[in-house]
């Protein structure tokens, strides 16, 4: 009965944040995960804060435990939904901490005041000590890879309604959950320093067949270190890839660095649940702050092809730039 006490006390916390700061009208606001993200922490660390508070009082029992409270009793399925390293839990883990942090600074006043004025980044959940109320980045990333190549051209028998083009953002707490397995140092402060992340997947029934990144960074420095992270992480997630040098003299004249063709063969399951081996490539392009990676599972455009799609990204956002 304890439990479901400081539940219901969680649950009252949202029903009040939704009286005071219209949580819907919010959240439609949002631009991008990576701030739905940092908003999300604030909503559930301010809940999850209200909800131990209460459970303080009635008896319970919290310590901490790898940087995240949790329960004295705890249940495997709070185990499944706490794990430390998932984008889920951080949004509680790391919220509750940022709402500690502003609480201990302010009280309630200011908490109500930051659940007005959210973080806009997720490292400002991270590093509460550094939140600051900033406006929302207006500027329309989806349209940089909106129709960026259509992949229909490739066999005239499939048709591009076919195709299901899937354009999102990945947030700090996405791309640290990405890397957890790399071993590379500062690889966390690299992250850090992503002002932008977009996605486009292309599927057919759900089965993925080609992924396009935009990942958009504050410098040149930044940018190079950040290519040769995601080179690593490739090649680390391959295994026993097959490397070859893309020639930056054919097609190249937009002064882009490449990286190495990565090729592999990969299981992948069909939409018949049938195991096919198939061939996987990489391609990873860097040009003054910007990356853009291709991961082609099934079209295997050639280096030319894919070389098109990176310079109309890269002069997509030049453009883009100057007119916001």
């Amino acid at each position: 009965m304890l439990l479901v006490k400081t539940i219901i006390a969680h649950e009252l916390t949202h029903a009040l944040q939704d009286q005071y700061i219209d949580l819907e009208t919010k959240k439609r606001r949002v631009p991008g995960t990576e701030e739905m993200h940092a908003l999300s922490a604030i909503i559930e660390g301010h809940a999850t804060f209200i909800e131990r508070n209460i459970g303080r009082q009635l008896g319970i029992r919290y310590f901490k435990s790898d940087k995240r409270a949790d329960y004295e009793f705890k249940t495997p399925l709070l185990r499944h939904v706490t794990s430390k390293d998932s984008p889920f839990a951080l949004k509680y883990s790391k919220g509750v901490e940022f709402i500690e942090y502003h609480f201990d600074k302010g009280g309630n006043p200011l908490l109500w005041d930051i659940l007005e004025n959210p973080p806009i980044e997720t490292s400002m959940i991270n590093y509460p000590e550094t939140y600051i109320p900033k406006p929302y980045d207006t500027f329309n990333y989806k349209a940089i890879l909106k129709d960026v190549y259509d992949f229909s051209s490739i066999d005239s028998t499939t048709k591009n309604e076919m195709f299901e083009y899937n354009n999102f953002s990945l947030s700090k707490f996405n791309l640290g959950f990405l890397y957890k397995t790399l071993n590379i140092p500062d690889k966390d402060q690299i992250i850090s320093k992503i002002s932008h992340y977009q996605n486009l997947i292309v599927t057919i029934n759900d089965v993925m067949f080609a992924k396009i990144g935009f990942i958009l960074l504050p410098d040149e420095l930044s940018a190079q270190q950040y290519f040769e992270l995601e080179q690593k992480h490739v090649i680390q997630k391959v295994g026993d890839p097959f490397l070859d040098r893309y020639n930056n003299i054919l097609c190249n004249n937009a002064s882009i660095k490449t990286a190495k063709e990565i090729t592999t063969h990969e299981k992948l399951k069909t939409w018949y649940d049938q195991e096919k081996l198939i061939k996987r490539k990489y391609a990873i392009f860097v040009k003054d702050n910007l990356i853009v990676t291709y991961n082609d599972y099934f079209f295997w455009l050639d280096y030319c092809e894919i070389l098109k799609i990176a310079e109309k990204i890269f002069m997509r956002y030049e453009t883009a730039k100057y007119k916001n």
